[in-house]
């Protein structure tokens, strides 16, 4: 079959366009048709199966006796008024016959499909089961399509029996209009076209419930189909034109859920929705200027959509600093201009409660729904729905950016206040303001010809300190809230990453179930356009095709990756909940032979007598015990914030928030119950002993601010493990039991184990470790004990289980800093080991350091502090009897 030109390929964002117009054809590409068999069955016309192409799709279909009927007589009613009708355009019953329709088929055919006068009528494209979906190459091959009937006021039974006679009882009366309909297959799914409204407006994504049923004893209808995901709780009805069509369409789906779509409908590990992919390109990013700076680069090169799930956005974040009164890398200005282009935006928001916390997700969504008709922008969930459904703490946690399902970027940022950090971690931020109240720039003529000025990083309300005040009034997002001439900022540690290829597709999977899932149940239906559909499997030819997307130069391209995900029935519609980001973790931790390190903004586990159902720190706590009776050097260290982030004072009325998490991560990690208390009373490691396995941590900084030596906690936002430098799991959850569970917040994540291995030691003996795990580990590691501008900091945190390494630097460091922080700057170190009671802790915050009593002497000391870690004081607040919550009509909101 001759092949046609080459033309550039429609997009998904053109779909929207082309279901307008019903424009269904490849523009200037030929329809060609090669006929391939003939078959005439018992008290039956005859059938032609022939192969079609268009461009680079080809697919078999077979046209009926009628049908060619219908297009004879569709040549003359368009040719009425023509003499000079090509005889290629007529077509006889004799040149029908089995030993002619070889060569006449195919000359018909063609020169119906491409006469100027019929090229892309209806007629041709029904008969052909063609429509706006059909050469759309993002979405993968032509599949099975076709009219079929839909009737929303069919009821159905529950038994085989039932449905027979609700069969029988519409042979003499009406069971409602059946409305047409056009049902389209694809690799992974079926999508279904409103011709009403010219709208995708069914999407159901195979999964490994999904299963067909037809006929009367299954459906209740004679030509019943009916496409069922009872993990999405999902049922789609149709009626199909004939038994013979009920046919094709069912061997159509199951054979494609037996070949493409395979992958999707088998059980997967850790009970993901998502299967292990092979040979993957990943990168990581430590804290937030290179990872915004890439996402900038990344949406700037976008060509079709753009998927954005946050926690919390603000729209008018500069991505890239410092800023220099230049509009074009704040969000809104980068987004605006790739909807002008004709990219097609998609932003799901976590509409917050507000009487929780106010992160304005109205404001967020009013700035963005004005910038073009491009961006839709749905919020969810509803309002009402937080109380009707009881869910009204719970949150949407992830944090994720993909670009044309093929680039993703996901981890610990949000697009928000306070996020843009770099490695330094520095407490002020006073420069030259160029950005006023409003927005805009302050004379943009006099910043463009500045030379030798420092610009501020932190605009507004992205200085920010919790600690001090909240962040009021999103709306207004250049308002300063924090005064930067008296108060540090407080700074923001993060973890994320970025994954090419199909382990994009996957996580943009995610997005797109739960985009048409919140589409469903939206109130505000008019802010979005039609459901989402997911691309074909990633092939390595479209490693060419998508050469335009700017990605970041890869850590690894050789990884195994699986997506996971924390998802319920609240957040995604689903009728069996989703905890693979918990499975995953117990499984990693499982597999740990030497280290395991830990990166968390939370840290509650194992404390089953008080409600709390995850196990990590059991799986953690039994790795510790079978090292210490084998005595075999394993490592465990832990890093979290000295304090969580909620504004107040801890031990005061103001302080409730601050007490309660607390409390919950003293438990898990100290208290009775705890890590270390089980360890030493349950598993009988001396408690002199606990130490030589565990190191807890925070982080925390200093600086110069008006004159005056400052410190402030580093607030550590991170969401990591990494195991033996092989695996490591990182995204959006939490390790507690809002991210872990799967019925609370929803949250995206992704394990990764290395393939492409290095060499180095572990307790000084030869080992082979992942690449991208190692590198990871080491950078964190190397900014952490402030080695990241030495010649020697790689060689220094190679090996993190031998002793040298462990206690002579990792924990020798974070001890010494502690003292010399605490030291230095007294009452402005809480947590402290000084304070067991709230009582004592009023009286150390009395305490003045040497920054204020003797700066000479607190200048020398400062100069030893050696990075950012600190020693987590195992004794704080030991003997206080605490908070556990606040919020009795939510149980486990704390946790």
């Amino acid at each position: 079959m001759a092949t046609g030109p080459l033309v550039p390929k429609i997009t998904a964002a053109l779909v929207n366009e082309r279901l307008a117009s019903d424009e269904s054809l490849l523009p200037g590409v030929p329809l060609l048709a090669e006929a391939i068999s003939t078959d005439r069955r018992f008290f039956q016309r005859r059938t032609y199966k022939v192969k079609l192409q268009h461009g680079p799709f080809e697919w078999t279909h077979v046209i009926g006796h009628h049908e060619f009927i219908t297009l004879q007589e569709l040549v003359a009613d368009v040719k009425a008024e023509k003499t000079d009708i090509s005889d290629d355009l007529k077509l006889t019953e004799d040149e029908m016959n089995p030993s002619n329709f070889k060569e006449n088929l195919p000359k018909f055919l063609n020169a119906i499909f491409n006469d100027p006068d019929l090229s892309g009528h209806p007629t041709i494209l029904d008969i052909l089961d063609i429509s706006p979906l059909s050469f759309v190459e993002v979405y993968g091959r032509k599949l099975k399509e076709g009219v079929v009937q839909q009737n929303v006021e069919f009821k159905q039974h529950g038994s085989w029996w039932g449905n027979i006679l609700s069969y029988i009882g519409g042979l003499f009366f009406s069971s409602g209009d059946w409305h047409r309909r056009w049902l389209v297959l694809k690799e992974s799914c079926v999508a279904v076209i409103s011709e009403d409204s010219k709208a995708i407006t069914e999407v159901l994504l195979f999964d490994n419930t999904t299963q067909v049923l037809t006929g009367t004893r299954a459906t209740g209808e004679a030509n019943g189909l009916q496409i069922i995901s009872d993990l999405q709780d999902r049922e789609l009805f149709y009626r199909c034109q004939s038994s013979e069509d009920l046919r094709i369409w069912s061997d159509a789906i199951e054979n494609a859920m037996e070949g493409p779509g395979k992958v999707w409908v088998e059980n997967k590990r850790f009970q993901s929705f998502a299967p292990e992919r092979k040979h993957c390109s990943a990168t990581w990013f430590v804290d937030g200027e290179t990872y915004l700076s890439a996402v900038a680069d990344a949406l700037e090169s976008a060509r079709d959509q753009i998927f954005i799930t946050d926690w919390a956005i603000t729209p008018k974040l500069f991505l890239k600093r410092p800023i220099t009164g230049d509009l074009t890398w704040r969000v809104d200005q980068i987004l605006k201009r790739k909807a002008e282009s004709g990219v097609r935006v998609y932003v799901l928001i976590y509409n917050a409660f507000e009487k929780a916390v106010d992160l304005d997700s109205d404001y967020a969504e009013q700035v963005f729904m004005a910038l073009h008709p491009n961006i839709k922008v749905i919020r969810h969930p509803d309002i009402d729905d937080h109380i009707a459904e009881g869910i009204l703490f719970w949150s949407h946690h992830e944090k994720m950016v993909v670009i044309d399902q093929t680039l993703a970027f996901f981890g610990g940022i949000d697009i928000y206040f306070g996020r843009w950090d770099t490695n330094d971690h520095l407490l002020t931020d006073i420069g030259k303001r160029t950005i006023d109240s409003e927005g805009q720039p302050i004379k943009p003529n006099d910043v463009e010809t500045d030379s030798g000025v420092v610009y501020q990083n932190y605009v507004g309300k992205d200085y920010g300190n919790t600690f001090i005040k909240g962040a009021p009034d999103p709306d207004k997002p250049f308002e300063d809230v924090v005064d930067r001439n008296v108060h540090p900022r407080m700074p923001w540690h993060d973890i994320a990453m970025c994954v090419y290829g199909q382990p994009a597709r996957d996580i943009a999977r995610h997005f797109i179930q739960q985009h048409n899932y919140y589409f469903r149940n939206e109130k505000r239906s008019s802010n979005t356009d039609m459901k989402l559909m997911p691309r074909k499997e990633f092939h390595e030819d479209e490693i060419a095709e998508t050469a335009y997307l700017v990605k970041p130069d890869a850590a690894t391209q050789k990884a195994r990756c699986q997506a996971l995900r924390s998802l319920g029935d609240w957040s995604g519609g689903l009728s069996q909940t989703e905890s693979s980001v918990l499975n995953a973790y117990l499984y990693a931790i499982d597999k740990a032979e030497h280290f395991i390190y830990i990166e968390n903004q939370f840290f509650i586990s194992s404390l089953p007598d008080q409600g709390v159902k995850n196990t990590v720190v059991d799986h953690v706590r039994a790795k510790i015990a079978a090292a210490h009776q084998n005595k075999k050097a394993f490592r465990v260290i832990i890093c979290i914030p000295l304090l969580p982030e909620f504004e107040g004072v801890l031990g005061e009325d103001s302080g409730a928030n601050l007490e309660i998490i607390l409390y919950w991560e003293l438990a898990s990690l100290f208290r009775n119950g705890g890590l270390i208390d089980k360890l030493v009373n349950v598993d009988k490691v001396p408690q002199e002993e606990v130490w030589n396995y565990v190191s807890i941590n925070g982080l925390r900084n200093h600086g110069e601010l008006s004159g005056k030596l400052v410190t402030e906690l580093i607030y550590i936002h991170s969401k990591l493990l990494i195991v033996d430098d092989k695996i490591t799991i990182m995204g959006s959850a939490n390790l507690n039991e809002r991210s872990l569970l799967g019925d609370r917040d929803s949250e995206i994540a992704l394990i990764l184990e290395d393939k492409e291995m290095v060499d180095t030691t572990f307790d000084g003996q030869a080992i082979q470790v992942g690449k991208f795990s190692h590198t990871l580990r080491k950078h964190i590691f190397k900014e952490h004990l402030g080695l990241l501008k030495t010649a020697d900091g790689d060689k220094i945190v190679d090996d993190p289980v031998i002793e040298s390494f462990y206690k002579d630097v990792w924990v020798s460091t974070a001890k010494k800093n502690a003292d010399l922080f605490e030291k230095v700057f007294g009452s402005k170190c809480v947590p402290t080991n000084s304070a067991k009671t709230f009582e004592e802790l009023r009286e150390f915050r009395k305490q003045d350091g040497l920054a204020l009593t003797d700066t000479e002497e607190a200048t020398k000391l400062v100069a030893e502090i050696k990075g950012h870690l600190v020693e987590f004081p195992s004794h704080f607040l030991e003997d206080q009897e605490m908070r556990q919550s606040s919020f009795p009509l939510q149980p486990g909101f704390y946790q």
